[in-house]
């Protein structure tokens, strides 16, 4: 049975901050920019890490023209809920000296760039980001704030100064039955840790172990009352009386009380196996051995793997052969053996996939949080053994840290792997281009295009020659359409016709007369749109003369355009083998992180093993003293 050093030590560091972003929110107004309204899309639907790359590419590339406080802002915001609590801290300097930022805002901001870096273990940089905020903060995340130095205080073992600024909690918020929780415990470690006697107002003021001890109970015995109105609350007030319960029974020896304690807790809590097992323990020291084995067949009948479940599968059998329940206490001492050896097997599988590197790969089925960055959950874990293995290392959060910093490595390898084959369509188009374009080139005929040119032009100097010839003459007739020249031909047919004809004096002057007359309206009509006529012819030939030179331009334009395609091509192709290359870089550094974090991650999973295993094979040496025993004591039967 574990020590109340050890217990108390377990849930001091198990302690969090009760509050998860409350009093982020940011009211946007008049949001126009429309890479500023994508990051919020980003930020509000938690695609942190996309959010973040659109966001700084924007910038990046100068595409955000308008509201560029905000984006700082945005991007700010995006850096904070991945985790990134140093560059979240730049943008807050660089903000802050700018005036771009409101004060209520950067306070709540800096304090979650505390809470991450206290979470990651950064505690002196942890109260630096502390010292930013100035005024008040909301309501709630105030008494947070009051919470947080107190466990700052704590980690340095500055548990009077905790007791103060705990003692200021008040009200009806969350974080009020935390505060009196780690109030009880501050007491609890005072007592162990003996009062700071350098200080003498500390010293005046000095308390005996048991007014410290009678205070720490008063606090937990209120949180252990306490009625609770949310399941996190539930759950505080489970470990109150689990703690309490374990001091009534260790220190106390007041197993009545204890019992009261244990009694108090969920059977289906997170608390329930550790209450469970001291609640048979209370018993047991009673002597009411029935009772103790009501609570021990309930717990050994839970996941093996539970140290607190291994402890009842002994008790069970060693309480039974007090009840001289012989046979019955042999069988379970022989369920409790096999039971033993098939978990011992099942920790060395653990262990041997530990140390292949499969271990993470079990776990990490998903790799899907890794958009989130810090918000996203590392508990969502598959039903293996492995994984009740690895849900007991999660209470620390150093390992929380390093889960998610593995996690998050290892997704953004899939996204270069992403980004990587983007890159190669990319450079598949690119390179599709480049060949159009040289087949197009190609197609081109230049020397037949320079022929037509050439017969163009001489076919244009002709025709100037013509219309300057004509104009020098007046030759109205040399611009007289084809229905007029046939006109005037056909009447000349018909005059020569009738000049030779067999008809009579008076028709042939009649016809004579007619002719010449129809003759004059055709010259006349001839002559009278000359004018007209040239200027159509002028601007005929003009218009000729701008399309060859339209012809050549396009041609130049054609092969500028053709020079620039190419000379954009090279320029994409090259930037592709630049970013690819960067990949590389970035794979090469990723890799090397994940290889690292690994490392980390799977000396602390051996050590924790090594330590289950060590520990079953305790208890197995024990089974296997207490049948021998059992059957030193004539328990054949």
């Amino acid at each position: 049975m574990r020590t109340i050093g050890k217990l108390i030590l377990g849930l001091t560091a198990g302690l969090a901050l009760s509050a998860a972003h409350a009093g982020m929110e940011v009211k946007w107004r008049d949001v126009k920019d429309p890479y500023l309204g994508q990051a919020l899309f980003h930020l509000y639907q938690d695609q942190n890490l996309t959010g973040i790359i659109k966001l700084s590419a924007a910038r990046e590339m100068g595409l955000i023209k308008s509201q560029q406080d905000e984006a700082e802002l945005a991007r700010a915001m995006l850096n904070l809920t991945y985790g990134l609590h140093r560059e979240t801290a730049n943008s807050m300097v660089t903000m802050e000296n700018k005036g771009n930022i409101n004060k209520d805002i950067a306070n709540v901001i800096w304090f979650y760039i505390a809470k991450i870096r206290y979470q990651r273990g950064y505690f002196t940089q942890a109260e630096s980001a502390l010292t930013n905020i100035s005024g008040a903060l909301p309501y709630e995340l105030e008494q947070d704030l009051k919470s947080f130095m107190a466990l700052l205080l704590m980690d340095r073992k500055q548990y009077r100064p905790a007791v103060g600024v705990l003692s200021k909690i008040t009200g009806k918020t969350t974080p009020v039955p935390y505060s009196r929780y780690n109030i009880g415990i501050n007491y609890l470690l005072q007592r162990k840790e003996g009062v700071d006697a350098t200080n003498k107002a500390a010293a005046d003021e000095a308390k005996t172990a048991a007014e410290l001890e009678d205070r720490a109970l008063k606090y937990l015995d209120a949180v252990a009352r306490y009625v609770p109105r949310n399941e996190e609350e539930k759950a505080l007030r489970d470990r109150a009386n689990t703690n309490l319960g374990y001091i009534h029974l260790i220190d106390k020896h007041d197993a009545d009380l204890a019992i009261e304690y244990f009694e108090r807790v969920r059977l289906n809590s997170s608390e329930s196996n550790d209450a469970l097992l001291g609640l048979g323990w209370a018993f047991y020291n009673k002597g009411d051995y029935n009772r103790a084995l009501v609570a021990w067949n309930e717990l050994a009948g839970r996941n093996v793997a539970d140290t607190f479940v291994q402890e009842a599968r002994v008790a069970v059998p060693y309480t039974l052969a007090k009840l001289e329940a012989y046979q019955e206490a042999g069988e379970k001492y022989a369920l409790a053996m096999d039971s033993f050896k098939q978990e011992l097997k099942a920790i060395e599988r653990t262990i041997e996939s530990v140390k292949k590197g499969a271990y993470f790969d079990k776990l990490l089925t998903n790799l899907s949080g890794g958009e989130k960055g810090w918000m996203g959950d590392v508990y969502s874990l598959p039903k293996t053994t492995e994984s009740y293995y690895f849900t007991q290392m999660l209470a620390q959060h150093n390992y929380q840290e390093s889960l998610k910093n593995y996690r998050d490595l290892r997704y953004l390898l899939d996204k270069l792997d992403v980004w990587e084959k983007n890159l190669e369509a990319f450079e598949d188009t690119a390179r599709h281009w480049e060949n159009r374009l040289k087949t197009r080139a190609r197609q081109f005929d230049e020397q037949a295009f320079n022929g037509r040119i050439k017969q163009m032009r001489a076919e244009h100097e002709k025709n100037i020659a013509v219309f300057t010839e004509i104009n020098r003459i007046g030759d109205a007739m040399a611009l007289a359409t084809p229905q007029e020249q046939n006109r005037l031909a056909r009447i000349l047919q018909l005059k020569a016709a009738n000049e030779t004809g067999n008809l009579n004096p008076v028709k042939t002057e009649h016809y004579r007369r007619h002719l010449n007359m129809l003759e004059r309206r055709v010259l006349w009509d001839i002559h009278s749109q000359f004018n007209s006529r040239q200027r159509k012819l002028k601007a005929a030939i003009t218009e000729t003369e701008q399309s060859i030179t339209d012809a050549v331009g396009q041609k130049n334009k054609l092969q500028k355009v053709v020079e620039q395609g190419l000379t954009d091509s090279k320029a994409r192709l090259a930037r592709v083998a630049q970013t690819r290359a960067k990949i590389k870089t970035l794979r090469a550094q990723l890799e090397q992180e994940v290889a690292t974090t690994e490392r980390y991650m799977v000396n602390i999973a051996l050590k924790d093993l090594e330590a289950r295993k060590t520990l079953l094979s305790n208890f197995i040496a024990q089974v296997s003293f207490s049948v021998g025993a059992f059957f030193d004591m004539g328990g054949k039967e």
